[in-house]
């Protein structure tokens, strides 16, 4: 999958995108999520981007006696042998698990 971006448009308009080759159309105020690239093509007056940064899903909390868990925000439960007694290493661990 590409990564998305959100695109707040300005005014009203209509193209056929460059990443999907899909019609898309807009009213002024929509917002849109699209891949990245994909109204490259269309005036930058027409919309203003901003960047979709997606919530990691493995993310480090902490333990009980001095441990640093690495928890997944998704599967709502800590991730078994990810736990280290450095923040830093957890840290580490959980980065990794997120790709």
């Amino acid at each position: 999958m590409s990564e998305q971006v959100e695109h707040h448009m300005q005014h009203p308009g209509s193209t056929v995108g460059r990443v999907s080759g899909s019609f898309r159309s807009w009213s002024a105020g929509d917002v849109l999520h699209l891949p990245k690239g994909e109204l490259a093509h269309v005036s930058d007056r027409m919309y203003e981007t901003r960047d979709m940064r997606p919530e990691p899903r493995y993310v480090v909390k902490e333990g009980e006696q001095g441990w640093h868990k690495v928890y997944d925000t998704r599967g709502e439960e800590y991730v078994d042998g990810e736990s280290e007694r450095s923040r830093e290493e957890a840290k580490a661990n959980a980065e990794r698990l997120n790709g």
